[in-house]
């Protein structure tokens, strides 16, 4: 069963098992909880990454009942990588989510490019963040974002970006020029900047990401599917800056070493904060 929904990966690695596993990705999401790691991040994150993540939340990662060495970044699922371009950006300060609506030329030209719709959005953003604030800046600006459908089938984005509070004004300019031209009187609907936000805006940023994964097309492709269940667009779903993303993986690098620091010496964290198997079996239950 495992070499029809997965066979590429069973045959680039030589196993039966693939290299991306999300319940290797559930359980390392509930060891960093256990050890208070967003707690430390965010404080105001603990209810959204905690126990909601695992059952009924925007995000939703299955748990192994064995323990699970941490997967390698290349190995992991968006969803882990959008927790951890969250994490990173957190790092400079000055974070704001934004919500970006397109217009209807350029969702027909990112359709158009087919799996690389995300990574034509993406260069779109890049080109008008430099043009709009100019070399002068210097480093460029840290952001991610996901890309979903309405229920109408609407292409649009939610993602978070940093940027020092005199910039707003640009930044705000150059996201709109992505976004593409919108009516005067509709205008203001086409970008909402939120100041502060905290961790819990990455899960609303990656609520539908599930319907985009690979794995998950590929079922729905062979077996079916009702249309909202999977992804409407082609390719991946989660990008980010190439600077933000170097600082995701030190990140997620040091928080696997903390995990497994974690399951040798489980008295160095707070055993309060623990998630046992059996506490979440009857709420995985009703997934």
């Amino acid at each position: 069963m495992i070499g029809r929904l997965h066979p590429k990966s069973a045959d680039k690695c030589g196993t039966r098992k693939p290299r991306k596993w999300l319940p290797c990705d559930g359980s390392f999401v509930a060891d960093l909880l256990a050890c208070g790691y967003f707690a430390r991040v965010d404080a105001a994150t603990y209810p959204l990454v905690g126990r909601p993540i695992i059952t009924r939340s925007p995000l939703t990662l299955p748990l192994n009942a064995y323990p699970m060495t941490p997967k390698a970044w290349r190995d992991t699922h968006d969803d882990v990588r959008g927790l951890f371009y969250a994490v990173a950006i957190r790092v400079g300060g000055n974070v704001r989510k934004f919500d970006l609506n397109l217009s209807s030329r350029v969702e027909a030209i990112a359709r158009g490019q087919r799996k690389h719709c995300l990574a034509w959005l993406h260069r779109r953003v890049v080109r008008q963040l430099q043009r709009t604030l100019g070399a002068s800046v210097g480093v460029p600006t840290p952001f991610w974002f996901a890309i979903e459908e309405s229920d109408k089938g609407v292409l649009h984005a939610h993602g978070e970006i940093a940027f020092e509070p005199h910039l707003e004004k640009l930044i705000r300019k150059a996201l709109k020029a992505a976004g593409g031209a919108w009516a005067k009187e509709n205008e203001e609907y086409q970008l909402v900047l939120t100041k502060s936000p905290n961790l819990r805006g990455a899960g609303y940023c990656l609520k539908s990401y599930s319907k985009a994964r690979p794995d998950r097309r590929r079922y729905m492709r062979q077996f079916g599917s009702p249309r909202n269940m999977v992804a409407g667009f082609d390719g991946k779903a989660v990008t980010a800056s190439s600077n933000l993303k170097r600082t995701a993986i030190g990140c997620h690098k040091a928080a696997v070493a903390e995990v497994i620091r974690f399951r040798t010496t489980p008295q160095i964290c707070d055993s309060s904060l623990r998630l046992s198997i059996d506490e979440l079996a009857p709420a995985q239950a009703g997934v």
